[in-house]
């Protein structure tokens, strides 16, 4: 077990339960470079790796160091080509710590990193390596994160750099990974981008810049992953998936499954409050992933936000006026200011909420929503795009106990109008993708363990008054898109009428059954078409009707077990899966769907088809279809959240992640925060400590050391 500290690296027995101090480097005190360890005494140690006899530690500000224990050598990597190679230390290794003036170079490198700043050392072993004579083993690859990007020493001597465009993007993290180099390019300050990117491992010097999109490169990186965020941690697993972490409570650990393209690619978030399941490509919604058994009840907070026929509960504020336009609010401005209506709500700290309306362009140009507060205050948000008739929704956390809500002119112009209408704030049930559009509650939806002790919840107790919606959702339009969900009904015969509408996406006057833009996945509910379980498929309005070759009495989701679902449209066709196998090739549809209104449980108006009491868990909506393949490594993952006593989320109560690591031999991978230790199998957590993980992790064939 090797552990390093700002000056000392010291090497532990792991061989022995007692773990004795086997070796010990120090950092020198001269600065002649005589020593294994450069003697600038701000030359800290940020990171080591070992593999096949060698050791590789990175430092802060004088390049990177090593030794070759089978072949007697040591290594320096500087930022300067004349002092980069190979070179053989006259007293071995033994005199590491002791200053010896005879010293050779083994090797010359042809190259030299961009930055003396080393943050990361990753080695490996590529296919085909020659072997070093000295030690009789296939000689390491060996990368390196710097100030300045990232270097690659090959094994032919050659060092190749992706070099940072600009000085204030950096690497600080890098990786081997499937015959690949995984490393971050990173804008320095608090809160920044940090884009995670899969390249080739580089045969010539490459100028590359993720954020400002700058490619010199012979084959383009794949971004596979981007956001805003400080310190993060990387580990690489087995089959393709890598592992990030996050020390910023508003993050959280992100598992990612890469493939060829980032659109193709799958993310998994978990936190201490909830896991999403595996979310492919495209993402537009992560719902129903809550571990809180709390029931949720959503009333509308909006008093007359449909103003059917006055402006009762609306105050004019900048001297508007307000009147009533055929059923919806008209505010006009006047004396040359930007008039608006407002009123105040009920609010709870900390509680996220969603506010709707529907805006139409009068004789003025440019609307306006604020929130805040005060009356006049946009201190949580303002939106001021309001250019066209269509629907808006914006989403805030409430920061006290009373906020006001302002709609009105984004203009300076005296007697323009805006039309307002369907005014509505309400508690939003969490979307837990990168989006984090929420879905506004409408009367109660239950929750409950999806097994006996588990932590993931099923949603119930869907009807024509408890459901959830979200008005202005991201439409399908003519490509591919996909839902994936568990579900677990429970009878037959439940409710009024035989259909349980799961996902519609229609319009505020028409449900998605009956629109010719809209569709609805939905399943029979009733005895009459099966008795032992519910029949799902799409229907649309579409040619007066169809369900576009997707329904199939021999498909069916059996009564009293979880069951998981990939359906959706992939190259024009319809497709269902069940449990990770296809089941129904549908008919080729490339309609535009054009529908907004997503609504989960309720088909909103028209149909009396409320029926069923099925739990709904881990609902994900995208734009995009995942492979055959990836549909069965979602169910195999997922399979097992859904038996008792599964565990899915973050031990304790802190998301920041301090620390990573993966375990090849016991394919654990270990999560350190303030809370203690979790250890995931996949994407359950088996395993958690209590002592907080400040630092590192290193797990190795069951041997996990942390501090």
């Amino acid at each position: 077990m090797i552990v390093g500290s700002a000056t000392a690296l010291t090497i532990y027995d792991g061989d022995d339960p007692d773990m004795p101090m086997w070796m010990v480097f120090n950092r020198g005190t001269d600065t002649t470079i005589t020593m294994l360890w450069d003697g600038n005494n701000s030359n800290n140690l940020t990171s080591v790796s070992a593999l096949n006899g060698i050791m590789m530690f990175s430092t802060s500000s004088a390049g990177s160091f090593g030794a070759d224990f089978i072949g007697e050598r040591w290594i320096y990597f500087y930022n300067a080509q004349n002092n980069a190679g190979y070179r053989y230390n006259g007293g071995g290794i033994v005199n590491r710590n002791s200053a010896v003036s005879s010293r050779i170079v083994i090797q010359q490198f042809n190259g030299y990193p961009p930055s003396g700043l080393h943050n990361d050392v990753a080695m490996t072993v590529l296919p085909n390596a020659p072997i070093d004579p000295s030690t009789g083993l296939p000689v390491p690859t060996i990368a390196v994160a710097t100030n300045g990007g990232v270097s690659v020493i090959r094994d032919d001597g050659n060092v190749w750099d992706i070099a940072e465009v600009s000085a204030t993007w950096i690497s600080n993290l890098v990786e081997f990974f499937g015959g690949k180099l995984i490393h971050n390019d990173y804008l320095t300050g608090t809160n920044n981008e940090d884009y995670l990117i899969v390249s080739e491992i580089p045969t010539s010097d490459v100028n590359y810049l993720a954020g400002g999109v700058t490619y010199n490169h012979a084959s383009t990186p794949i971004i596979v992953y981007s956001r805003t965020h400080d310190n993060t941690k990387l580990a690489s697993l087995n089959n393709n998936t890598f592992a990030l972490g996050v020390v910023d409570s508003t993050n959280h650990l992100t598992l990612i499954s890469h493939e060829t393209t980032q659109s193709q690619s799958m993310v998994a978030f978990a936190t201490t409050s909830y896991n999403t399941g595996w979310m492919h490509g495209d993402i537009k919604g992560a719902f129903l992933s809550d571990t809180s058994t709390a029931s949720v009840t959503g009333t509308e907070l909006v008093t007359n936000g449909t103003f059917t026929s006055n402006t009762t509960g609306w105050t004019a504020g900048n001297s508007a006026t307000l009147s009533v336009n055929t059923n919806r609010l008209q505010v006009t401005s006047s004396t040359g200011g930007n008039g608006y209506a407002y009123q105040s709500i009920t609010t709870v700290v900390g509680q996220r909420y969603v506010l709707s309306l529907d805006f139409t362009l009068g004789t003025g140009g440019l609307g306006l929503i604020w929130i805040g507060n005060s009356i006049g205050g946009g201190d949580i948000t303002q939106l001021g795009t309001l250019n066209a008739t269509s629907n808006y929704s914006v989403y805030f956390t409430a920061t006290a106990t009373t906020t006001y809500i302002r709609i009105g002119a984004n203009e300076p112009t005296t007697g323009l109008t805006y039309i307002f209408d369907n005014v509505s704030v309400r508690i939003a049930e969490a979307d837990r993708s990168v989006n984090n559009k929420g879905l506004a509650v409408y009367g109660t939806i239950t929750k409950s363990a999806v097994a006996t002790g588990s932590n993931l919840v099923g949603y119930s107790g869907f009807s024509a008054s408890n459901y959830l919606l979200h008005p202005s959702a991201t439409p399908v339009g003519t490509g591919n898109f996909s839902l994936s969900f568990w579900i677990k009904p429970q009878t037959i015969n439940v409710g009024s009428g035989n259909y349980f509408h799961l996902f519609s996406m229609g319009t505020s006057t028409t449900t998605g059954q009956a629109s010719g833009t809209g569709f609805v996945f939905k399943m029979t509910t009733g005895s009459v078409a099966i008795s032992n379980g519910y029949i799902p498929y799409f229907y649309s309005g579409v040619n007066a009707g169809t369900d576009f070759g997707t329904y199939n009495a021999n498909n069916y989701f059996p009564l009293g077990v979880w069951t998981h679902c990939v359906a959706g449209r992939n190259g024009g066709v319809f497709y269902i899966y069940l449990n990770g196998k296809l089941v129904q090739t549908g008919s080729t549809n490339s309609t535009n769907f054009t529908n907004t209104y997503l609504s989960i449980g309720s088909p909103l108006n028209t149909y009396a088809e409320y029926g069923g009491d099925a739990l709904v868990a881990l609902l994900r909506y995208s734009l995009s279809f995942p492979s055959p393949e990836q549909i069965l490594k979602i169910y195999n993952d997922e399979k097992f959240l859904y038996q008792p006593n599964s565990q899915c989320t973050l031990h304790g109560t802190s998301d920041a992640v301090t620390a990573l690591a993966y375990d090849d031999t016991t394919r654990l991978l270990s999560v350190g925060t303030s809370s203690g230790r979790s250890d995931f199998q996949g994407l359950r957590r088996i395993n958690n400590t209590t002592t907080a993980v400040t630092t590192a992790i290193s797990a190795s064939n069951g041997l996990i050391a942390e501090q």
